[in-house]
């Protein structure tokens, strides 16, 4: 869990999303999304598959036009300045596939070039360290596991020191010992570099480590606030605030709300819970509250 976000001011917001739309053909993919990212936050998109948060990711990144709506990075339109934007952002996926019949290296040398990149073997050789898969230098990337292509992928995202950093279930094909690595890993050059991480996942204890905050998305609609607040199994957490309610702080009897939570002073965000079905019902409707109580049908 990362330090409380949420009393930065909106002035320190690095991405700005505002009635972000994109239809293909009859399907709408997103429909009005908007949301800010401030600076230094990790950010995470979740939703069943479809929801829209690898199609968002995309448009973020100027991949996809939008059929309407806007998005500013670092203060910049991304349908305006994209090649700027993109100098001083990356992005990651356990999907993205790299020319098979360069080697490691090979790769890496040619996203160097395109970025630009002095000292490029040393800033390598250490990548591939961070990640452990120097003994992969001279491989072909065709004959990689999934799991070492994850990790290439990660190597290539911080090539050009990126001060914001997409990643798309980034450690879908990771066993969960490496898993656990990639997660320390980004979360020390987060708290070294202050960087700004947009983060999708279906593991939501990967989520509760990595995200400061979250936003649930159904059919490209944001379906809960502004991400404050989520379920994880059975008990009650606060995103952002406090880690989890302390042992007997439990609901209050007949509430028409939420308790609040009582684990750090100043905190007044309600707490997510399947203890109290009703109240989510009335914000999300019948069609997307079950995401949240069946966790492990839906994610």
């Amino acid at each position: 869990m990362q330090q409380d976000s949420t009393n930065k001011s909106t002035t320190d917001a690095i991405t700005e999303v505002s009635q972000l739309t994109k239809r293909f053909n009859s399907l709408t993919a997103l429909d009005s999304l908007s949301f800010k990212v401030c600076r230094g936050d990790i950010l995470g998109l979740l939703g069943p598959n479809g929801a829209g948060k690898t199609t968002a990711i995309h448009c973020m990144l100027g991949l996809v036009t939008p059929t309407s709506g806007s998005i500013r990075i670092m203060g910049l339109d991304i349908a305006r300045h994209r090649r700027k934007i993109l100098a001083r952002v990356n992005f990651s996926s356990a999907y993205t596939a790299l020319p098979s019949n360069l080697t490691v290296r090979e790769n890496l040398n040619v996203f160097a070039r395109l970025y630009g990149l002095k000292s490029a073997r040393v800033r390598i050789d250490s990548l591939l360290e961070l990640f452990e898969i120097e003994a992969t230098n001279d491989s072909l990337t065709g004959s990689l596991s999934s799991g070492q292509l994850t990790r290439l992928n990660l190597c290539k995202a911080f090539l050009n020191d990126p001060e914001i950093l997409f990643l798309d279930e980034p450690t879908a094909s990771l066993d969960p010992d490496i898993a656990a690595k990639v997660r320390d890993r980004l979360q020390e050059l987060q708290r070294q570099r202050g960087l700004t991480m947009i983060y999708t996942s279906h593991n939501m204890q990967e989520v509760e480590q990595m995200c400061d905050r979250v936003i649930f998305l159904a059919k490209g609609r944001i379906v809960m606030g502004h991400g404050n607040f989520f379920l994880a199994g059975n008990e009650p957490y606060c995103l952002g605030i406090c880690n989890r309610l302390p042992e007997g702080a439990g609901f209050a009897q007949n509430s028409p709300v939420p308790a609040r939570c009582r684990h750090t002073v100043g905190c007044a965000l309600p707490v997510a819970a399947g203890h109290y079905p009703g109240y989510y019902r009335r914000i999300l409707g019948e069609e997307h509250h079950q995401y949240f109580y069946q966790p492990d049908q839906y994610w």
